[in-house]
C-alpha cells in the first residue's frame, strides 16, 4: 500500500509557537480544504495540552465562528470576519491573523496500490479540543462513504480501526470537521495509517 506522512510528521510548526495554521501543500502528501487546518506539537497547552503519544505532531480541523486572533497572546478579539466567511490568513500588521470561518476543514489523501478483493485495515486516533463544545464532529469518509462518524473525547485520543476490502487498487480518504456552524470545535487527528 502506498500512503504518506500518517503521523503528520512529515512537516515542523514553524511559528515559533506550538502549533501552526497550514494551507497545501501543508501537511505534506495531504490535500486540504483552504481554511481551518492546523499543526499542532504534542501537548501543545493552546489546544488542550493533548498527547496522542505518536510523532511530534498532530492535525486539527478547525471551525471558528470568529476572525481576528493574536498568535503571540492566543487571544480572540471576537470581531466577525466580513465575507463569506470561507477564507483565512490575511495579515493585519506583524501579529493578528484573520482565521474566518473554516467550516468543514478537512484533508484528503489517497491510498494507493491496495491489492483488490483483499483485507485492508484503515486505523487513525482521534479527539477533539478540551473544554469546547460537546458538539465536536469528525467524520471519515472512504470513497464517500462513512467509515467512522463521531464526537471524540475531550480527554484523551482514541484509538479506532476499520476493515475493507478494496474493489479498485486506490482508494480516497477524507477527514472533516463536521460540527455545526456555530460552534466553535477542533477535531484532532493523528497516526491515520492505510495497510493490508
Amino acid at each position: 500500500v502506498t500512503w504518506s506522512n500518517s503521523g503528520f510528521d512529515d512537516d515542523r510548526v514553524t511559528t515559533g509557537l506550538t502549533f501552526e495554521y497550514v494551507t497545501s501543500p501543508k501537511p505534506t502528501s495531504w490535500t486540504s480544504g483552504d481554511a481551518g487546518i492546523l499543526l499542532v506539537k504534542q501537548g501543545s497547552d493552546e489546544w488542550g495540552g493533548l498527547q496522542s503519544s505518536n510523532g511530534n505532531n498532530y492535525v486539527g480541523l478547525q471551525n471558528s465562528a470568529w476572525g481576528l486572533w493574536d498568535p503571540q497572546t492566543c487571544e480572540s478579539k471576537m470581531e466577525r470576519v466580513a465575507g463569506d466567511g470561507m477564507r483565512w490568513g490575511k495579515s493585519v500588521g506583524d501579529r493578528t491573523q484573520i482565521l474566518g470561518e473554516g467550516r468543514h476543514a478537512y484533508v484528503t489523501q489517497t491510498a494507493s496500490d491496495l491489492t483488490i478483493g483483499r483485507s485492508h485495515v484503515v486505523s487513525f486516533k482521534v479527539a477533539s479540543r478540551p473544554g469546547y463544545s460537546a458538539q465536536q464532529q469528525i467524520t471519515i469518509t472512504q470513497d464517500g462513504t462513512t467509515i467512522y462518524d463521531d464526537y471524540p473525547s475531550q480527554f484523551a485520543f482514541e484509538d479506532m480501526s476499520s476493515q475493507f476490502t478494496p474493489t479498485s487498487s486506490s482508494v480516497v480518504f477524507k477527514v472533516e470537521n463536521l460540527s455545526p456552524s456555530n460552534v466553535d470545535s477542533t477535531v484532532f487527528i493523528d497516526a491515520f495509517l492505510v495497510y493490508e
